[in-house]
């Protein structure tokens, strides 16, 4: 009787697997079911799962029988498996995006024509928050710098400077509180659809987006917190115009309790403020972190 590894069955078996292993991951690309990384470490780990495991079991059958193990088996083996390894790396590295819902996304695929339905409903958020930040940008674009610069001597100047200076840093937090607005409505759309549709789907979009949203949250309220303590500044400096006086440079003033109070608020709101960038630099660190295994 031949032995085992050398039956018919057995490269049956290892050749059948291996064209299958290819032709899935092949198929699941094409759909843009997986992106390039899920698809290369997927087709590997079966390639080497499947055939070791094949492997194992020829040598654990030879030594049942009192057969020396085959070594020149695993050449015989590697030389069905690798070569459609390599073939299957290939197309993946060539035809695979990095992100299979970001590529649809920024294709011109229309919307009804994606499937299925919870697919086509996480592109459209991607088109959308897109398109949201694409409004932002052009919109901030307009925006001259604040001019004296915030905090500076030169911005308590006058009442008017004094004025203006709060207004434009007002404005730059109205466009960013639309902004914000913009982005929520379009999330609870997303929400309530994909309930309908797909809500396990739902459950781990949320799972994974939980620490994202509220780090964002937390950035709109500190820009909050920020902007009403600049106005609560400008607006003491105001009040208290007749006793500081820019001089050389810098800031003279005339009643030492004004100084102190002054002195006090300025030191809490530029806290707030570089709270408030070190947050924004946290969140933007972590979105990079993240972002494949959210769109994923």
């Amino acid at each position: 009787m031949s032995r085992f590894p050398e039956s018919a069955g057995f490269w049956i078996v290892i050749g059948c697997v291996n064209i299958t292993i290819p032709l899935v991951i092949f198929w699941n690309v094409h759909t843009g079911e997986i992106n390039r990384s899920v698809a290369l470490y997927t087709s590997w780990i079966c390639f080497v799962g499947f055939n070791v495991m094949c492997l194992f079991g020829a040598w654990s059958r030879d030594r049942r029988r009192g057969r020396p193990p085959s070594r020149k088996l695993i050449v015989q083996v590697a030389g069905v498996a690798l070569p459609l390894a390599l073939l299957t790396t290939i197309y993946v590295d060539l035809r695979a995006p990095e992100n299979s819902y970001a590529a649809l996304a920024m294709s011109d695929t229309p919307l009804d024509s994606i499937q299925p339905e919870w697919k086509r409903l996480v592109v459209q958020l991607i088109r959308e928050r897109a398109a949201n930040s694409k409004e932002y940008e052009s919109e901030a674009a307009h925006m001259q710098p604040i001019s004296p610069p915030l905090y500076s001597p030169e911005s308590f100047a006058s009442v008017e400077v004094m004025t203006r200076t709060a207004q434009e840093l007002q404005h730059a937090f109205e466009l960013d509180d639309a902004y914000a607005a913009r982005l929520r409505e379009s999330m609870a759309n997303f929400r309530e659809k994909m309930r309908a549709v797909d809500p396990a789907y739902l459950q781990a979009w949320e799972s994974a987006r939980t620490n994202e949203e509220d780090a964002e949250a937390n950035i709109f309220a500190l820009e909050g917190k920020w902007v009403q303590s600049v106005r609560v500044l400008y607006e003491y400096a105001a009040a208290h115009q007749g006793s500081i006086r820019v001089r050389n440079g810098s800031l003279d003033f005339s009643s030492p309790p004004i100084k102190a109070e002054f002195e006090s608020d300025e030191r809490a709101s530029e806290e707030l403020q570089r709270e408030l960038q070190m947050a924004r630099e946290a969140l933007v660190q972590n979105q990079q972190r993240a972002r494949s295994a959210i769109l994923n």
